[in-house]
């Protein structure tokens, strides 16, 4: 195994993880900001309290 082989690995990695952490991120926090709205929406009712 060369060098240039090792460091494109580990970019590709690299890229593919920081793929998967920016899907989550815009998932979950799209979730977050439309309980948020809901919360605004119908301040009586909390629903999230667990």
């Amino acid at each position: 195994m060369d060098w240039t082989f090792f460091w494109q690995f580990i970019l590709v990695l690299m890229l593919g993880l920081f793929a998967l952490m920016a899907l989550a991120g815009t998932i979950l926090g799209a979730r977050d900001i439309r309980r948020l709205m809901g919360h605004l929406r119908n301040p009586d009712e909390n629903t999230d309290r667990e």
